[in-house]
């Protein structure tokens, strides 16, 4: 019987058996990856023709290797597939394929790891099955009328191999969700389960963000210009906290109350500069203190990086 020794034995060869197998590496640790797959990635060649992640490629990447693909697309599962077997040759991990764990037990202070005639000893062992792999059919399920054609999502792949006539699919999560979508196209479909919501999807949140923050920051430095901005007599509100964009366009662009020139480039920029930061600051919920000591700092240099400047083209 074959014997190895590791420091880690990973049972497990997708995104989480990695993914820590990729930071095993990094810190120079001896282990392997166990799969019972005859190539990386399989679990998701043998679901459904049609199925695509539920989240943009842009956050499907595992440590080290982004998605090959636009951000805000859904992979397919061939794709997935193909990049988690990509994957694990890029940084050459010690995957062994087709070898299925019979079973785990505790040797001392070690663990042993059995697989058909081979053993595996290490001092930690990492379990990165998964949860689906293990089909769940009711009891009552064989004495269901034998006519009708009986499919576990696991086993299902396209319309075609269901009869003509209505299809019933119990649970209404991600699979069954799919599948029922897929089939109401060819079938009259009933979806049975808990609905568990939706989320809006195919919006690219990350560009949104940024122009909705750069839109308010606009919006606020006009607010300056208007309230403060290139007058001679200050707003006398300016102390109000909702009023510091206000006080970031009057400053940092350097209007009349500081005897300077004013610059609407300037003031644009300095206004968008502190809205973000209080953005920022607001979703590390950063005490008041701590906020109005940071807007300071970033007030001071920016004006002394304006007076440098000034300076310089003088």
């Amino acid at each position: 019987m074959a014997h190895d020794v590791y420091d880690t034995v990973i049972v497990g060869g997708g995104q989480a058996g990695l993914a820590t197998g990729y930071h095993l590496a990094k810190r120079g640790r001896s282990f392997v990856i166990l799969d019972a797959g005859e190539r990386v990635g399989d679990p998701w060649r043998k679901r459904w023709d049609s199925l695509r992640l539920y989240s943009p490629a842009g956050y499907d990447g595992l440590p080290g290797l982004r998605f090959p693909a636009k951000r805000t697309a859904y992979p397919t599962a061939g794709e997935m597939a193909d990049y988690l077997e990509a994957y694990a040759a890029h940084f050459a991990l010690p995957v062994r394929s087709g070898i299925a764990v019979d079973t785990l037990a505790r040797a001392g202070d070690r663990y042993v790891v059995t697989a058909g005639d081979r053993t595996f000893e290490a001092e930690n062992v990492v379990v990165a099955t998964g949860v689906m792999q293990k089909p769940h059919v009711p009891d009552f399920a064989p004495a269901l009328d034998p006519r009708l054609t009986q499919l576990h999502s696991s086993d299902y792949r396209n319309p075609s191999q269901l009869q003509n006539g209505p299809v019933l699919v119990v649970g209404a999560s991600h699979s069954g969700a799919d599948i029922a979508h897929e089939v109401a196209a060819t079938h009259p479909t009933i979806l049975s389960g808990v609905d568990t919501g939706q989320i809006p999807a195919g919006v690219d949140t990350r560009r949104i963000t940024v122009i909705c923050f750069v839109l308010c920051g606009l919006a606020a430095a006009l607010a300056g210009v208007l309230l403060a901005g290139y007058s001679t007599k200050a707003y006398q509100g300016m102390g109000d906290a909702y009023l510091l964009p206000s006080i970031a366009a009057v400053v940092i662009g350097g209007t009349n109350i500081l005897g300077g020139r004013g610059r609407y480039l300037g003031t644009l920029i300095g206004v968008v500069l502190i809205v973000l930061l209080n953005s920022v600051l607001s979703i590390m919920d950063m005490p008041e203190a701590g906020r109005q000591i940071i807007y300071g700092v970033v007030i001071v240099l920016m004006l002394l990086l304006y007076g440098r400047g000034a300076k310089t083209v003088g």
